[in-house]
């Protein structure tokens, strides 16, 4: 019960951050000042660290279940069909795990280039006296850029 309410969770902040990063382009598009896209861009990032933390506790309560199972089935013999259903439900509590930790490897990776220095490109923008809006999207791009890619990772 608790893996699935917290499955459920999960879902609804991925879609959440695929949303705050839907938020950030359309910002982007519509010429809002870059400290805005830049702030959606964190949200999206906030939710996607979240989604990490329930699909590590659907894997942690998975697993927990499985060794549950295995432990029933070898106190009691007549139990061996939970035995194989503990195999499978180790299984799917691993694949959780890895996933929450392929999704925490990208969403520490984008919050770092969310937080870099402006890149040379932003700087040569900034420099565009016939582009005085440049820099800022440039910048406005790098953020939409994160927001996306912490969304995807989380879905």
């Amino acid at each position: 019960e608790e893996a699935s309410r917290y499955a459920k969770t999960a879902a609804e902040f991925a879609h959440q951050a695929a949303d705050a990063a839907e938020t950030a382009r359309q910002g982007r598009e519509q010429g809002s000042h870059e400290t805005l896209t830049k702030s959606i861009a964190h949200s999206a990032i906030v939710l996607t660290l979240t989604v990490v933390k329930a699909v590590r506790v659907v894997g942690y309560a998975t697993l927990d279940v499985a060794a549950q199972c295995k432990a029933a089935a070898s106190r009691n013999p007549e139990a061996s069909e939970c035995a194989e259903k503990s195999k499978t439900a180790m299984s799917l509590g691993l694949e959780a795990l890895n996933a929450a930790l392929a999704c925490a490897e990208v969403t520490e990776t984008t919050a770092a280039q969310l937080q870099a220095p402006a890149s040379e490109e932003e700087d040569k923008a900034e420099d565009d006296e016939d582009n005085p809006d440049g820099a800022g999207k440039a910048a406005a791009d790098r953020f939409v850029s994160a927001a996306v890619r912490a969304s995807l990772a989380a879905a």
